[in-house]
């Protein structure tokens, strides 16, 4: 791609046969320091630059009769040059709160169920997950994902309805410096306390729909800080989650509340031809790329969803492990996924992390 030649001529010379996306795509690249990227991914592009990603490389896959500029065609201020530089204000736009006002969050610590029989969950998310149980504390059982995720199971499962998950937990850095800021968005968390029964520090406060979000700090001596490195070599479906769910009443008011009070950035919006989702991917800081899906439609809302790189063959290995594991599909945020159901139905779900071409 060529940049504007010295006389400021208002147009913009693409190289023949390449889409706007893709230049777009590489101006992006140059803003964040980085390479030029190839046409099916940024390999090199930050955290936050993803979701813009995903949204460009499924457009561009979209028939459109000005998609691909055309050899000595050129790209005027006043057409497709808007669209370029609007993508990357855009960009800059949704990384600005993130710089500004970043908390020190890092991604999900764990999600917790509740279950109503402990070993069949337990033969359940070491078996079919293949997810090796670490240590318990009393009832509750740790199973590890990677050094710094977990699923804590943990019996006293309700007899009806289809609120079984507990909490979302997300690793902070300092909980003392994350408590007083929190307190200063005008939030009520609850009151530090010293060292719990696990060996860390942590807190909790509550969304606007009553949803409980904790906020753990690893401490040295821990049980999770002392099973660092134990249990990597177990047979994992995946070794990320990628997201936890909550129901939401008011999606719009649940959105606000994620970006003004934690600084949350939606990503995966969906198909932008179709009407807007009943869902929201909320990204937080940290540079693992998680988030938490508020969800406004019933069913199972609460869920843990794990990322892989190939949903077919993640689908089989569980079928082959004895699940029930539903057919993949392309979700509506445009990914290809499909869900399994613990013994007391509580979803879990698996995702590709790229949007699919359709």
């Amino acid at each position: 791609m060529q940049t504007p030649n010295d006389s400021h001529d208002p147009t913009l010379t693409l190289a023949a046969g390449q889409s706007v996306t893709q230049a777009a795509a590489n101006v992006l690249n140059m803003a964040a320091g980085c390479e030029p990227a190839p046409r099916r991914g940024f390999t090199k592009l930050p955290a936050e630059f993803k979701a813009l990603q995903d949204q460009m490389l499924y457009q561009e896959q979209q028939p459109s009769e000005n998609s691909v500029v055309q050899p000595a065609q050129t790209c005027t201020t006043a057409q497709n040059c808007t669209k370029l530089f609007a993508l990357l204000l855009l960009t800059v736009a949704a990384r600005a709160p993130l710089q500004a006002q970043d908390l020190p969050i890092t991604g999900i610590s764990h999600v917790a169920f509740r279950v109503s029989d402990l070993e069949k969950a337990r033969t359940f998310y070491t078996g079919v997950l293949g997810l090796p149980e670490a240590f318990t504390l009393g009832t509750t059982h740790f199973m590890k994902v990677n050094d710094d995720q977990y699923i804590e199971v943990q019996a006293g499962a309700p007899a009806d309805g289809n609120i079984r998950m507990t909490h979302i937990s997300l690793v902070t850095s300092s909980v003392e410096k994350l408590h007083p800021m929190l307190v200063a968005r005008g939030l009520q968390p609850a009151p530090l306390k010293p060292t719990g029964a696990d060996g860390n520090r942590s807190f909790r406060t509550l969304d606007p729909d009553g949803n409980i979000i904790e906020f753990t700090e690893y401490q040295p001596g821990s049980l999770h800080s002392n099973a660092r490195g134990r249990f990597n070599d177990a047979p994992r479906i995946s070794s990320h989650m990628q997201h936890g769910g909550f129901p939401v009443k008011d999606l719009h008011a649940a959105i606000a509340w994620y970006h003004d009070k934690l600084g949350f950035v939606r990503v995966f919006p969906g198909d932008p031809a179709k009407p807007e989702l009943p869902l929201a991917n909320m990204r937080m800081p940290g540079p693992g790329g998680d988030y938490i899906e508020l969800i406004a439609e019933p069913g199972v809302a609460q869920h843990a969803c794990f990322e892989v790189p190939d949903v077919h063959a993640a689908q089989k290995l569980a079928i082959a492990r004895g699940a029930a594991a539903e057919a993949p599909q392309i979700g509506r945020t445009l990914r290809w996924l499909f869900n399994l159901y613990d013994p007391d139905r509580s979803r879990i779900e698996f995702i590709e992390p790229a949007v699919a071409v359709r």
